[in-house]
């Protein structure tokens, strides 16, 4: 994939920026990306495809287990989050992300659309 960055904004949830993804691929379509750089967050696409954007994600296209899915941004809440949020509750199992892409792809693909 190759990534064009342009100086065109708008505002989605109060912050402004936008990218766009064109695929090498000829049979991928173009898809927009919009993000801002205004959120303060470490490496906030380490784990998909839109790694190299530099910023917070608030509107995108991605294709994944046979679906495209379209997410947007409708409010953010700016301020820390309590830790204790993301602490695992002692009954619940920590999931490799493999193991879980593995288990959706299996539930998914049983669904006809």
């Amino acid at each position: 994939m190759v990534l064009l960055l342009t100086d065109e904004t708008d505002t989605i949830a109060g912050y402004p920026a936008k990218a766009i993804a064109i695929y090498d691929a000829v049979d991928q379509p173009e898809i927009e990306l919009w993000y801002t750089d205004r959120i303060e967050v470490k490496d906030p696409n380490w784990f998909g495809p839109y790694k190299d954007i530099p910023g917070v994600l608030l509107r995108y296209s991605i294709v994944q287990y046979g679906m495209r899915m379209h997410l947007d941004a409708t409010s953010i809440t700016p301020g820390e989050v309590d830790p204790s949020r993301f602490v695992v509750k002692r009954d619940h199992e920590a999931v490799p992300p493999a193991v879980l892409n593995y288990e959706l792809m299996e539930v998914l693909s049983t669904f006809s659309i």
